[in-house]
């Protein structure tokens, strides 16, 4: 089972719309030559999560790209399998346009050619600050030249954390929730058009992206003017207390079995037992709890060792203003450019 990852980046839509959507759907139906014309000016390689990425790494970097792509599905896995090896990371897709001039259609379904659209939107579409060192961390060996560059992300703890710290109060829940909402009648309306989803996927997520997208779910965008939006309005480094922030305390107390006055919590949870030390055990019982039970737990320990608990929160604090500084950054650049800023989930 795959584990979810989040990511936002900057993101051109009106170039999609304008430029590379008209260009895809032309290769799609046999004029190929525009979209080999793109790819030619390409000044580097993006499929995210590697991104401004050495068009010629080193094999070992090749191979963690192949291997990035056959990962997400076992027919993409036998098809690259076959393929030569290469040094240049575009010619990934060398037999992908063969085919698409070969064999036009209106709509393509095989799994390379979605990947292949991804790199034309990731590399053409968006970027990332060139001051966002820990973009430019990488996953190769010590003595390779730094030719990938990858993205970090929002890993799968942090996830609930972050949607529930920017859905914090509502001026913040409007701001960061406006990825899913209904397209502004500005923006080309055939950039979702033609969309392979249910009508429910649909409308749950109305600003999801690339028809022909397999590889990874951007579920929703903002408008340039949105995102600017975000960047002037959005207020950083607030600590409201979070439950997930509460668990998380709740849980590295239990690692140190923290005492508390048990009175303070039976009157709300009649099963707790008479004991007042919170052990991993009686933590690990607080999925049955209702929300005020586990509450007045917090407060009960919190009362019992402010300071601990106070540094324990901190903690968590710290992590998630981590991912905010981040992302404003990547706020910041999407503005500085007048694109938007895309939502990412796989």
């Amino acid at each position: 089972m795959s584990i979810p990852i989040m990511d936002y980046l900057p993101f051109d839509y009106m170039r999609y719309a304008e430029e590379i959507l008209p260009l895809w759907r032309e290769a799609l139906q046999g004029n190929i030559e525009p979209l080999k014309n793109l790819i030619e000016t390409a000044t580097h390689f993006s499929l995210w999560p590697y991104m401004r990425c050495s068009l010629s790494p080193s094999p070992n970097e090749v191979e963690r790209i192949r291997n990035s792509i056959a990962y997400s599905s076992s027919r993409l896995e036998r098809f690259l399998s076959l393929q030569p090896k290469i040094t240049h990371l575009w010619k990934l897709f060398a037999p992908v346009i063969q085919q698409m001039e070969q064999r036009p259609t209106l709509t393509s379904r095989w799994e390379i050619t979605a990947v292949l659209h991804s790199a034309l939107v990731y590399t053409f579409c968006s970027d990332l600050p060139t001051q966002d060192e820990s973009a430019l961390s990488r996953e190769s060996d010590r003595n390779e030249t730094p030719h990938l560059h990858y993205a970090p992300r929002i890993g799968n703890e942090d996830i609930p954390l972050w949607e529930e710290y920017t859905c914090r109060d509502e001026l913040t829940k409007y701001l960061w929730k406006q990825f899913y909402q209904p397209l502004p009648a500005d923006v080309p309306s055939d950039i979702v058009a033609g969309q392979m989803y249910t009508a429910e996927t649909r409308k749950r997520n109305p600003r999801a992206l690339f028809a022909y997208f397999r590889y990874a779910n951007p579920s929703g965008f903002l408008t340039s003017g949105e995102t600017k939006r975000l960047l002037q309005e959005y207020r950083r480094h607030e600590a409201p207390l979070l439950h997930d922030i509460l668990e998380s305390c709740l849980r590295d107390a239990a690692t140190q079995e923290l005492t508390f006055d048990w009175l303070d919590v039976k009157r709300a949870e009649h099963s707790f037992p008479p004991a007042g030390v919170l052990t991993m055990d009686l933590h690990d019982s607080l999925y049955t709890w209702d929300r005020e039970a586990i509450n007045l737990l917090y407060e009960a320990v919190r009362k019992a060792h402010p300071a601990q608990m106070q540094q324990f929160a901190q903690k968590y604090y710290e992590r998630v203003w981590r991912l905010e500084e981040e992302m404003m950054e990547r706020v910041a650049y999407a503005v500085s450019q007048n694109w938007g800023f895309m939502v990412i989930y796989e």
